[in-house]
């Protein structure tokens, strides 16, 4: 059975429950679907990411203008962090491209 959706009111309350479960480590984004860990330093691209949990949050004002907080683990180092991904028609190409690359693999 699939684990339950968090439900947290904003993404940075999400962000802030995920550190406290201990994913503290820092992920950068990089161009072309490219995922950086701050543990290793190692890049990766981002399918081979392996994702723990996710949550979508729409934009206050307008809901085009969202945001997806992805729980992932470094494949290279199994350093645990948080991503923090623009979508809509707003956001920045490379978190689109994160994004779009990154494999759900959650039960």
């Amino acid at each position: 059975m699939p684990a339950a959706m968090p439900t947290d009111a904003s993404s940075a309350d999400a962000v802030k429950r995920l550190e406290a479960e201990g994913y503290t480590g820092r992920f950068l984004v990089r161009p072309g679907g490219i995922i950086e860990c701050g543990g290793c330093q190692a890049s990766f691209n981002a399918g081979d990411a392996r994702i723990e949990q996710l949550q979508r949050f729409e934009g206050n004002e307008d809901p085009d203008d969202g945001e997806v907080v992805v729980a992932v683990v470094c494949p290279r180092c199994g350093e645990r962090g948080v991503l923090v991904l623009g979508y809509g028609p707003a956001a920045n190409p490379d978190d689109q491209d994160v994004l779009a690359s990154l494999q759900d693999g959650r039960a």
